[in-house]
């Protein structure tokens, strides 16, 4: 190899963010952990796919690099970016007997082949993954096997990876690994994890790019116990929102002005319409302003955390590319897909690329003035077209014509649809009565939960201000237990 030439896979050059009056009891700023023992059994399976994927680095023929990993880039820089693939969410689905795979996986996975496909036609430089590879942060081995196949895809055809810990990714017991540690322990050459916030240089076929990256923050990885202890649910978000900023404002003096840089951050932004991500997070969760997301030294603003794919700002861009599939009815509407970037010179292209996503079909009809009410439901099926679809049907209908609705047919002519739930509201002159849907499955957060109860008593309306409030208190006192 020549001198000053770099093989394809040189480590990224890093830094850390350290805090000078940090406090020794937070967590910011001490050195990652190696996988604990328990975090070992949970590779299983997947250790094959880790194994081949540090087997392919090893054995692949030199790739030379710029001459100088401190330069700017040559040429433009072609980026994938997407987040929040959620390995893991079966809601919905069934087990498919020949592949042994809950069938709604199968969903999620083929989404993620169809950019792995895309990634490689094409070529772009590097793959930027904005959080949450998994559901739950301690993925089954199969999920984990699932998803380094397709890293090793990407690997093997030379296309370096860039990845985010959101917080599905990340557990609040201290000293214990995130779900994607694996890829940082081994040292892969093409692969980099950011699990905090730093700064890293990359090295890419076009150039090299600084990545300054805000995984997923909790407050015990920003503050003491001692710091929240005596704080305020308000307060505690102004305070982490403050030393964001200060994180930030540090990274900016760091930054080479001579290479393009890139924030990549699992946060929620306060201007930003949110969905079933509420539902799903995993811990304390807090939103900072789009203000502190709009500096003048990125070139593009990689986010992950909501599911809704929304462009927050054009200059920088500042863009959620949204989940890779439907995860429930919350997202029904919403196109599933991922960007494509190029950074220029002088500035960045963008697109959203939509993927092949299953359909979600709400049929909501009021029966209350049909003489036919089974004959309507049916012909609101037809016209749905529910072949392959997620589908739910709600009808409101009086309580003593309940009888008059023939489920039997209503199933019949459901057949097709991949999952179909039937769920009637019978409605009586003094009061509604909501039938309960088995079928929805998937579980709130308990916070909301009680928000949407409060919302249902109107005898507690005075109260419902200050019952969330003290709700919100105990969860925080919870999470500062177990955290």
């Amino acid at each position: 190899m020549c001198s000053g030439q770099r093989t394809y896979g040189s480590r990224a050059q890093a830094t850390d963010f350290e805090h000078p009056a940090k406090p020794s009891g937070s967590r910011l700023g001490k050195p990652r952990t190696r996988i604990q023992s328990r975090n070992r059994e949970a590779i299983g399976d997947a250790d094959a796919s880790f194994a081949a994927l540090s087997r392919d680095h090893e054995c692949r023929a030199e790739r030379k690099c710029p001459d100088d990993q401190h330069t700017a880039a040559q040429a433009s820089v072609k980026i994938l970016h997407f987040a929040d693939l959620h390995i893991g969410v079966e809601n919905y689905g069934k087990i498919n007997a020949e592949t042994g795979l809950n069938t709604r996986l199968e969903d999620f996975v083929k989404s993620f082949d169809r950019l792995i496909e895309d990634a490689i036609q094409e070529s772009v430089d590097l793959v930027i993954f904005a959080g949450d590879a998994f559901k739950i942060n301690e993925p089954s081995n199969t999920h984990q096997r699932l998803f380094a196949e397709r890293i090793l895809k990407l690997a093997r055809h030379e296309i370096p990876v860039f990845l985010l810990i959101g917080n599905h990714d990340q557990t609040n017991r201290y000293g214990e690994s995130h779900a994607l540690d694996i890829y940082a322990t081994l040292d892969i050459p093409g692969v980099w994890v950011s699990g905090r916030p730093q700064i890293q240089t990359l090295p890419t076929r076009s150039g090299p790019l600084q990545i300054v990256s805000l995984p997923h923050i909790s407050k015990s990885a920003l503050m003491t116990v001692d710091d929240y202890a005596r704080k305020t649910f308000t307060e505690v978000d102004r305070s982490l929102v403050q030393q964001v900023e200060e994180i930030l404002d540090y990274f900016k003096n760091q930054l080479n002005p001579e290479i393009p840089a890139i924030l990549a951050a699992h946060v929620g932004v306060e201007q930003a319409r949110i969905g079933s991500e509420h539902s799903m997070s995993i811990g304390y969760g807090f939103t900072i302003p789009l203000g502190l997301l709009t500096r003048s030294e990125y070139k593009y603003v990689a986010l992950g955390h909501i599911h809704k794919h929304q462009i927050l700002s054009q200059d920088p861009p500042v863009i959620y590319p949204g989940s890779v599939d439907r995860v429930d009815f919350g997202e029904e509407k919403e196109e599933k897909g991922y960007m494509l970037v190029e950074i220029l010179p002088e500035k960045t292209n963008y697109r959203f690329v939509a993927l092949p996503s299953r359909r979600f079909i709400t049929l909501e009809k009021n029966l209350l003035e049909s003489e036919t009410p089974t004959e309507d439901l049916l012909k609101g099926i037809e016209k749905a077209q529910v072949q392959d679809a997620i589908v739910r049907v709600i009808y409101t209908i009086q309580t003593h014509r309940a009888d008059e609705v023939k489920s039997r047919l209503l199933k019949q002519a459901l057949e097709p649809a991949f999952h179909a739930s039937i769920r009637p509201i019978l409605e009586d002159q003094d009061e509604r009565i909501r039938m309960p849907d088995l079928a929805e499955t998937e579980p709130l957060h308990p916070l909301k939960t009680l928000e949407l109860y409060l919302q249902r008593r109107e005898d507690l309306s005075g109260l419902q201000e200050a019952l969330l409030e003290r709700a919100q208190g105990l969860w925080q006192e919870l999470e500062k237990r177990e955290g």
